[in-house]
């Protein structure tokens, strides 16, 4: 039985932009060599856990709940592309607008992650979407292919494990918080 896995809090992203990066992405592929993510993977992630014992799985879900006790939906719009890394084995994304709220419960989950004794990685959040990895890309490039600006509303924030079957990366979610109300 696993007792470890690697795990992650994100904000789950609406079908509609889901949708919208995924035609984004269509236009991407005919331009970009990549490691393209799936659609189904789409999300922004709020606190990175890395290999974490399973056992702790209902404690963080707790510490989700209580940041995020009160807190409504969240409507955010696509934004710019851009990417991390150098430009022959960049890291692909797409910005956000209307992040401050998912920023403020961010910095209370990792907050309630320190308290508890759960290790992250404690890089300073920059919410965006990963569209592809190890991407041979220019800067310039981007600007013409960016997104529609898409609004949709965010209504859960998830704790997945991040398993890899068939060559792929599944993530299966163990924690679900509806802020949709």
């Amino acid at each position: 039985m696993q007792k470890t896995g690697r795990l992650f809090i994100a904000a789950e992203l609406p079908a509609n932009l889901a949708g919208e990066l995924a035609a984004t992405a269509k236009k991407l592929r005919e331009k970009i060599d990549a490691r393209w993510s799936r659609v189904e993977n789409y999300h922004i992630t709020l606190a990175f856990l890395g290999e974490t014992e399973l056992t702790r799985t209902e404690q963080v879900g707790r510490i989700i709940s209580r940041a995020a006790n009160g807190m409504g939906p969240v409507r955010v719009c696509l934004a710019e592309l851009g990417f991390f890394g150098r430009e022959n084995d960049a890291v692909l994304w797409c910005g956000l607008l209307g992040t401050r709220p998912l920023e403020e419960l961010a910095r209370k989950i990792r907050a309630g992650l320190v308290k508890a004794g759960i290790p992250f990685d404690g890089k300073p959040l920059r919410p965006h979407i990963t569209l592809a990895r190890r991407a041979g890309l220019s800067a310039a490039a981007l600007k013409a292919l960016s997104p529609e600006r898409a609004g949709g509303t965010i209504t859960k924030i998830t704790l997945f494990l991040s398993t890899r079957e068939n060559g792929c990366l599944v993530y299966r979610p163990l924690f679900v918080h509806d802020i949709g109300e």
